[in-house]
């Protein structure tokens, strides 16, 4: 393919990305700058950014969207990044049946955590809650069973020793 053509297939991908996937990136991005930085945690993983009309599509795409190790214990898991817009009333739908499939069988090997930002902004969410899948291995989750992995936005980035005292 002729560098035109891929520059103006580029262009068009981004052009017309569903709403839902720029929400998906800009969440991301806010994780990896506020909540798991540069400073205590290392990307082994990122999943890339795929446009509808990516011809590229492989199994690496349905991995977990981060996988980190911390900087100070050497300790590797996996990060989910969901992001909603508000929850629905005293819960939150976050994935879909055939996805959390798929996350509880990465969960198996490496801790998986879901990050899950609500309300605000993707760049700025509310309210974030981080919780190891194991502990609400569920499509929904109850606000109240959420409670306990809700992150306060001053106490970022959040330390790896909170992340494992959850799988306790």
């Amino acid at each position: 393919m002729s560098t035109f053509l891929r520059i103006l297939k580029a262009i068009f991908g981004e052009l017309f990305k569903p709403k839902s996937f720029v929400k998906g990136e800009a969440f991301e991005d806010y994780l990896r700058r506020n909540v798991f930085p540069d400073e205590g945690y290392e990307t082994l993983h990122r999943t890339h950014n795929i446009n509808i009309i990516d011809d590229d599509f492989n199994e690496e795409n349905k991995l977990p969207d981060f996988k980190f190790r911390s900087l100070s214990k050497k300790w590797e898991f996996w990060v989910e990044a969901k992001y909603r817009s508000k929850p629905g009333k005293n819960k939150i739908e976050w994935c879909k049946e055939y996805q959390l499939r798929r996350y509880r069988r990465y969960d198996k090997d490496l801790a998986l955590f879901v990050a899950l930002g609500v309300g605000g902004s993707p760049e700025k969410p509310s309210v974030l809650y981080v919780f190891p899948l194991r502990k609400l291995p569920y499509t929904t989750a109850f606000l109240s069973a959420l409670r306990p992995y809700r992150v306060s936005l001053h106490d970022l980035p959040i330390r790896v020793d909170v992340l494992r005292n959850q799988l306790k």
